[in-house]
């Protein structure tokens, strides 16, 4: 793809950013041209080649995707709007939160699409479900896979989603498979996070609410299967998961789990050398650490 290419968000209107939802330009040359409008009323777009080991076939290149609504204005009917002749406050915008919000107290549901002209054209993502397929929450890569969830109405009653989500998982942005999860791991809204796994599967943690840990969940090289691989996964203050991928050591992790009741937690760090298959404790060093003792710098680490 070539280097150059981007696109930013801009809030819908100089004088309502803190009320409306967003609409998107892109750029074929980095900005140089004034950019063009995209869609408006949007959630989320990004690159189906969205990083470089997503196997997107080559002439689908330009291939977006986008969660937006059924009436979302596209390429032309984007009706442009800009605060000044600097591009660059494209680039920073809170409005898809707030777009969501918006949308979401009027009912209408959001969907996926995905455009390979620029949104001249759009398609749903329908992933088998047809109209089911809507109420889409997130949408990202991670290594090779491209991620997107949605409210999951086959686990809901009288046909409105609740909680429960659904992910679905693409290796070449074209075809999506649903995740399969083993049964009593069911994703729950805010409760799981994508978490940086290699370039041939992925990680997700579940959070376990009622215990404040989760459980780490690694994926075939499909990414569509998953299995545990890790129980009682620790979080820290701010709720990100206390795990990392060690970069260019093939299949080693480290991850930090927590024992003990409210009160008296234990934070203890475990790695992997095998792409989460097996977990040993981290021995705690003899002595002083950086003049800190173990204990106490663990507890600075998992902070």
């Amino acid at each position: 793809m070539p280097a150059r290419r981007g696109w930013g968000a801009a809030p819908h209107g100089p004088q309502q950013l803190t009320r409306d939802a967003a609409q998107a330009y892109y750029t074929l040359d980095g900005f140089k041209t004034d950019p063009k409008p995209l869609i408006e009323l949007l959630v989320h777009c990004m690159w189906a080649k969205a990083s470089p080991t997503v196997a997107l076939p080559k002439e689908k290149i330009d291939r977006i995707y986008c969660i937006a609504w059924d009436d979302s204005p596209t390429g032309g009917g984007v009706k442009v709007s800009s605060r000044s002749d600097d591009p660059s406050h494209l680039l920073h915008s809170r409005a898809p939160a707030l777009a969501m919000t918006r949308r979401a107290e009027s009912g209408a549901p959001t969907r996926l699409f995905y455009s390979d002209d620029f949104f001249a054209t759009k398609t749903q993502v329908t992933m088998d479900l047809g109209r089911d397929a809507k109420n889409f929450v997130g949408l990202g890569p991670s290594g090779s896979y491209l991620v997107t969830a949605l409210r999951d109405i086959s686990s809901s009653t009288g046909g409105n989603a609740g909680n429960e989500m659904a992910m679905f998982v693409s290796r070449n942005g074209q075809d999506w498979t649903k995740a399969k999860f083993p049964h009593g791991a069911g994703l729950k809204e805010g409760a799981y996070t994508v978490v940086e796994g290699t370039t041939h599967s992925l990680v997700v943690d579940v959070l376990d609410p009622s215990l404040g840990t989760g459980r780490l969940f690694t994926s075939d090289s499909e990414g569509s299967h998953f299995v545990q691989s890790l129980d009682m996964t620790h979080r820290n203050s701010r709720g990100i998961v206390d795990y990392e991928h060690l970069q260019n050591v093939q299949g080693a992790a480290i991850a930090n789990t927590q024992t003990g009741g409210f009160g008296e937690e234990k934070v203890r760090s475990k790695a992997t050398w095998d792409d989460g298959s097996r977990w040993s404790p981290l021995q705690a060093p003899d002595g002083m650490c950086k003049g800190q003792k173990p204990v106490s710098a663990a507890r600075i680490a998992a902070s």
